[in-house]
This record gives C-alpha cells, sequence and structure tokens, in this order.
C-alpha cells in the first residue's frame, strides 16, 4: 500500500520532551486535514518524537521556526531513503529558498486546495518544488467528509471553525498568513464534525480558531447552535467578546469554561505604535470581570521586550496580572518571528541580533531592546514566567502544595 508519512518535529530539549510525552502532545489539526483527504495511503504520524524510522514513502513535515532546524533533520534523512519530503508550516512558507535545500518541494499558502494535485504528481513523479495553496472560502469542503470518518484519536477534540482574525497586530503572522481575509465553516457543518467526536464530553472541545470572536453574528449563530449539544468548550478568543455581555451569556449556556486570551500588554507606548486590539486596555480589568463573573476561565499571554517597554512598564505588567488573578498567565518574549510585519520591519532596521532559529521560541531576546538591558531581559522572563505562581489561581495552588508537602511529609 502507498504511505504517507507525517512529521511535527520535536520542541525544546530532551526534558520538555519528556512533560510533552506525559501529558500527551496536541495532534496538529493539518494531520486530521490531510488523513482526510489521502484515501487508499497508509498513514503514519510522529509527533513531537524521539524517534523515527526513516524509510522511502511520501513524507509531509510541519514545524515552526523555533523547530524548523529538526524539521530539516528529518528531510535529509528521509531523502537520503528516496522518500520525496514536502514541506509546510509558517517558517518554510516565508523561507522558501532556505527550506528546498532540504526538501523537494514547498507549500506556500493553505493545502486544501492544492492537496490532490500533489499526490497526483507524487505518484506521477513530477512534484514540483513550490505549491501555491489559495486561501478559498470553502476550505472546509476538501477534508469535512472524511473527516467525519476519522477515529477520535486522530481528531483530538480540535475543530476549527473559522480561519483568520480581524486584528492586524505587527508581531502575529496571521494577516499575511491568511491574507486578512476571514472565513467561516458553515455552522450545519460545524455541527456535524462535534457529534462525530465521541469522547467530547468527557474531555470538552478545543475550537482551534485563531479569534472564535472574529464575527460578532457567526459567533453568536454557532453559540445558539451548540446548546443543544450540552458540551464544554475552550477557543482562542479577542477580549472585547465581554463587551456584549448577551454574547458571552450564550457562551457560557453553550458550554463554554475557558478562553485563551491574547492580552500582550498594558504599556500606553507600545500600544499606540499597535493599534487593533490593545486599544481595549483601559478595559481590560472590567471585561476580565464579566467573563470570570460566567465563571469561565482565563487564560492570558503577555509579551514584553518592545522597545518601548522599560524596567517601570515591567513592574506594572506585575502589578496588573496580580490584579486581573486570571486562571493562568503565560509571559514571552517579543520575537519577531519571519512572515510578520515586525520581521521586516526589525530586519530593515538592524534590531535583530540573532538568525538561529532555534532560538526563536519567545524565550530566548533575539532583540536588542532600548531601555533594558538584554542580560536582565533574560533574568526576568524567567522570574515572570514563574510569577504565575502568586498571580493566578492554579499557581497559588501549586505554590500552597508545594509549602504544604514538609507537613504532609512529617505526618507520614
Amino acid at each position: 500500500m502507498k504511505k504517507l508519512i507525517l512529521v511535527n518535529p520535536a520542541f525544546g530539549g530532551t526534558l520538555s520532551g519528556l512533560i510533552g510525552k506525559f501529558f500527551k502532545f496536541g495532534y496538529p489539526p493539518v494531520f486530521a486535514e490531510l488523513e482526510s483527504m489521502t484515501p487508499g495511503y497508509e498513514i503514519k504520524v510522529y509527533n513531537q518524537p524521539f524517534f523515527v524510522k526513516y524509510e522511502k514513502a511520501l513524507v509531509g513535515i510541519t514545524s515552526f521556526t523555533s523547530n524548523v532546524y529538526r524539521a530539516y533533520e528529518h528531510a535529509n534523512k528521509f531523502k537520503k531513503k528516496g522518500a520525496k519530503v514536502i514541506m509546510g508550516g509558517c517558517h518554510v512558507m516565508f523561507n522558501v529558498k532556505e527550506a528546498l535545500r532540504y526538501c523537494d518541494s514547498v507549500i506556500i499558502g493553505e493545502v486544501e486546495s492544492i492537496w490532490k494535485q500533489i499526490i497526483e504528481d507524487y505518484e506521477n513523479d513530477c512534484l514540483k518544488q513550490i505549491y501555491y495553496g489559495e486561501a478559498v472560502d470553502d476550505f472546509w469542503k476538501y477534508y469535512h467528509e472524511g473527516f467525519l470518518n476519522l477515529s477520535d484519536n486522530k481528531k483530538q477534540n480540535t475543530i476549527q471553525t473559522t480561519r483568520g482574525c480581524k486584528f492586524k497586530c505587527k508581531f502575529c503572522m496571521i494577516p499575511k498568513l491568511y491574507e486578512g481575509n476571514i472565513r467561516h465553516v458553515p455552522i450545519e457543518k460545524v455541527i456535524e464534525e462535534v457529534k462525530s467526536i465521541k469522547g467530547f464530553r468527557k474531555y470538552g472541545l478545543l475550537f482551534n480558531d485563531n479569534n472564535i470572536f472574529a464575527n460578532v453574528s457567526y459567533a453568536r449563530a454557532l453559540f445558539k447552535a451548540l446548546i443543544p449539544l450540552k458540551i464544554r468548550w475552550e477557543a482562542l478568543c479577542s477580549i472585547d467578546i465581554a463587551k456584549d455581555e448577551s454574547l458571552l451569556d450564550l457562551a457560557k449556556k453553550s458550554g463554554c469554561y475557558r478562553l485563551h486570551v491574547g492580552f500582550e500588554t498594558i504599556n500606553e507606548k507600545v500600544i499606540a505604535n499597535n493599534p487593533g486590539k490593545l486599544n481595549m486596555y483601559l478595559d481590560y480589568l472590567e471585561l476580565i470581570k464579566r467573563i470570570k463573573k460566567r465563571k469561565i476561565k482565563i487564560r492570558g499571554t503577555f509579551m514584553f521586550g518592545f522597545d518601548e517597554d522599560t524596567y517601570k512598564s515591567l513592574w506594572e505588567l506585575f502589578v496588573f496580572t496580580f490584579k486581573a488573578n486570571l486562571n493562568l498567565s503565560l509571559f514571552s518574549v517579543l520575537t519577531p518571528f519571519p512572515g510578520t510585519q515586525m520581521y521586516e520591519d526589525y530586519k530593515k532596521e538592524g534590531k535583530i541580533v540573532s538568525f538561529k532559529w532555534y532560538k526563536y521560541n519567545a524565550f530566548n531576546l533575539v532583540t536588542k531592546p532600548k531601555n533594558i538591558n538584554s542580560f536582565v531581559l533574560n533574568i526576568l522572563v524567567w522570574l515572570f514566567r514563574l510569577s504565575f505562581l502568586i498571580t493566578t489561581n492554579v499557581g497559588r495552588l501549586i505554590l500552597f502544595l508545594i509549602l504544604l508537602s514538609p507537613i504532609l511529609h512529617i505526618w507520614v
């Protein structure tokens, strides 16, 4: 039987790999789509693997900037075995010449509309070096029927209802990745996919949208349609969902138990140079209260390392996270990823100090901030990451258990 091997390279070092294996890595949603669109092939998946068996087959490799070096290593080793290697993902889309040194073909854009052609070219031994995937409105048509028939472990309780985001943040690659368009899966098709996942009631669903609140009317209709299913779900969402309390009530009624919100910063000078969703920063605390009032958890993300950041602004950010009292706060260093407007601007202005892709993991500083010493900032990254122990509910629970452990040891 013809074979398709899909590879999502490991992130980080051995320790992070072991932790990830323990908590189970999420299955890349694009793999479920590719399996849905490739009937007649034996499919093997390596999801952040420790070990890979290199063999002759059609190989699809996805990656981010931080683990692309591992993707290239896998590609080289597969090619030595006679495999045909196709690479996709955010990094290679914007670094095509670099990627083609290691693989046979690179996909630029979205894979759905061109996957059938890629399979035909592979079977006829005439793969092109570059395939351009169009951002079609009906992207869901290519994989929907096949997705319904996949096993639950392939779906991983993950569904996409929209593509694109209404904001155009300079540090985000979504505007270029999806060409600024917002497209939707018809709600009746979303409901079919939800119903096809047998284990969703136990584990909950993740709507893997860039922003589930990208379109107000669509979000409202979706939430209403989900109510009869009595499910639990979480999603990435912009904080402005809380401006419409009736919609927030619908989200809760439909089963929403957690929202992943990118707050990013509360620094007024940063916000002035990055207009869009950040303009809501003055309302953050009030909007957070509205969400928490519905007993919806918030997982917030923040970043620092902007040119406008100062020691004072970082202290204000810490105080804000303490006041916000989120379920979980995650901090990262500003990283100008290839494909973002910020990367192009910073590269042109000579602000990037490292092009070692493995450092582009949002924890290593690859730029030189104006107002904060780089050495100090690298230390502050880890202090902020640990600050969740006193600024969030989950962190305080962990800290309590840590402090309680010596007492428990005495009694045991």
